[in-house]
């Protein structure tokens, strides 16, 4: 684009043409990596110059809306707010590790504040490190005592790995893996 003034209309135009695909299918969508047949089918005329070399909408939350519909798009918002909203209550909780949980809500932040006006999350490679981050976060954010049979909590002592610890680690990461990928 020549311009700010020309790159915020090509957007616009983008999302205003994406939205009304969304509005003729709101419930169930399209389907899941749809957007590239979708887009094809919605060119015109006067939106050719705009739509022809896009592989994106470029806003996560329309392709999304777009692509799964109200029916998938509202489950996988609510599995990351819980995400989010649980990593960011450890700390509350925790009294060790508060930095690192404050860290990885912050990136959290930053790629969802950053899918308004880009499309990273759906590359893989990207939505990869999101759900690590995510799966990270969440895996810290919780509190060792309550499946520990000593009699010290984990989070009075020094750090121990256990096995429990990277069993969550690595489910919390696999499930957000699935969920970044929808």
């Amino acid at each position: 684009a020549a311009s700010f003034k020309d790159w915020v209309d090509q957007r616009q135009s983008i999302y205003d043409v994406h939205w009304d695909a969304f509005l003729a299918s709101p419930w169930f969508g399209y389907g899941i990596g749809s957007f590239d047949e979708i887009n094809k089918l919605l060119q015109t005329a006067l939106n050719f110059p705009v739509l022809w070399n896009i592989r994106a909408a470029h806003n996560v939350y329309l392709q999304w809306l777009e692509q799964a519909g109200i029916a998938g798009t509202i489950p996988m918002f609510l599995c990351i707010g819980y995400i989010i909203g649980r990593t960011a209550w450890g700390v509350r909780v925790r009294r060790r590790m508060t930095t690192w949980i404050r860290g990885c809500v912050a990136v959290a932040l930053v790629f969802l504040i950053h899918g308004w006006s880009d499309f990273s999350l759906e590359l893989p490679a990207v939505a990869l490190f999101w759900s690590l981050i995510l799966g990270a976060g969440y895996s810290i954010s919780m509190s060792q005592s309550h499946g520990s049979h000593s009699t010290v909590p984990l989070d009075e002592g020094p750090a121990q790995p256990s096995a429990q610890k990277m069993v969550k680690l690595a489910a919390a990461s696999a499930f957000t893996v699935f969920v970044a990928a929808l």
